[in-house]
């Protein structure tokens, strides 16, 4: 019996994005003062799985100072499924950061965008910096909805069903 031999990869998998994902946050750090006493806080990452729920982001980033970025690891040059990225603007209409990555130099630019929000002191993350890791390359799109289709729905009383991502008018509360 002849054994095939064993094709190397020629494209970085999804394991080896999210594990190098992983060792970067930890990078991230900034001090802060508790009781009297500087400290250094750092980023961690969590493996999230939901049992209720399908197609989330591989990971939840936690930051310093509480900011909390979930991320998607693909493999280099894959996207989103359509349920990933229905599972990714769910989350953003709840306010949070969802990006996705398919190789170790996506993950070095979020890196470095984290690491210029404690480098200049942007204690409560708000304003531009904010804007520029919502603009990171290979953040999952938001299909179909922009801001004038949004701030016209809320005008008219409409709300974001947040399956579909569409806005649908407000049903009135029961009196």
């Amino acid at each position: 019996m002849k054994l095939k031999p064993i094709k190397k990869r020629s494209k970085t998998s999804e394991k080896v994005v999210e594990a190098y994902l992983v060792k970067q946050v930890k990078t991230v750090s900034c001090t802060a003062q508790f009781d009297n006493e500087i400290v250094v806080l750092t980023g961690t990452s969590y493996k999230f799985t939901s049992p209720m729920r399908r197609s989330v982001p591989d990971r939840i980033c936690l930051f310093p100072k509480g900011l909390v970025v979930y991320v998607e690891c693909k493999s280099l040059g894959e996207k989103p499924t359509d349920a990933q990225v229905r599972e990714a603007n769910r989350l953003r209409a709840l306010g949070f950061l969802v990006i996705s990555v398919d190789s170790k130099k996506q993950v070095d630019n979020f890196i470095n965008s984290m690491k210029q929000l404690y480098v200049a002191g942007d204690s409560n993350h708000e304003g531009n910096e904010i804007q520029k890791l919502r603009s990171i390359k290979g953040e999952v799109p938001v299909p179909g909805i922009n801001k004038e289709e949004r701030e016209l729905g809320k005008e008219n009383g409409q709300t974001m069903d947040l399956s579909t991502g569409k806005d649908v008018p407000r049903s009135k509360p029961a009196e």
